[in-house]
């Protein structure tokens, strides 16, 4: 019963939410910008192209399920954020976990171990002190063992 009524509860607030969001394009919402950015590059300092990069945090709100965003590694092993709806999200937290992955097997350069490790986020911008609450950076250079 506990499980149902939590479930109704967490279906009630999304609702809420969506229709709190649609208020916002009349009278502006709250808002952030966030970017993770590092390199990732195997033990001779060679960048790894095609690693898949997850972050994730918890959402501001714990009665939502926990944010993601999945980054790739470009030629050079660099890998940072777009703008996406969820990007200001991720500022208001105060750490988030990356995941770097080789999901290509031997394609970049061999077989790597899977890493994951937890970074702060520091904010680097001052908001307005209205509806932009400045901006906010993470991200980590990780160096790939090979397995």
């Amino acid at each position: 019963m506990k499980d149902l009524i939590l479930k109704l509860f967490k279906i009630t607030l999304g609702l809420l939410g969506i229709a709190m969001i649609n208020s916002c394009v009349e009278y502006g919402c709250p808002h952030a910008d966030f970017e993770a950015k590092g390199v990732v590059t195997d033990e001779e300092g060679k960048g790894i192209q095609g690693i898949r990069v997850v972050i994730s945090a918890e959402y501001p709100n714990p009665v939502f399920e926990p944010i993601t965003d999945t980054l790739w590694t470009n030629h050079n092993g660099e890998y940072v954020t777009g703008k996406s709806y969820i990007d200001d999200d991720f500022a208001y937290n105060d750490s988030v976990k990356l995941e770097f992955e080789d999901v290509d097997g031997q394609e970049n350069g061999g077989e790597f171990q899977k890493v994951s490790i937890e970074v702060p986020v520091f904010q680097v911008k001052d908001g307005d002190g209205k509806w932009y609450g400045g901006a906010y950076e993470a991200g980590a250079n990780v160096t790939m063992i090979k397995k």
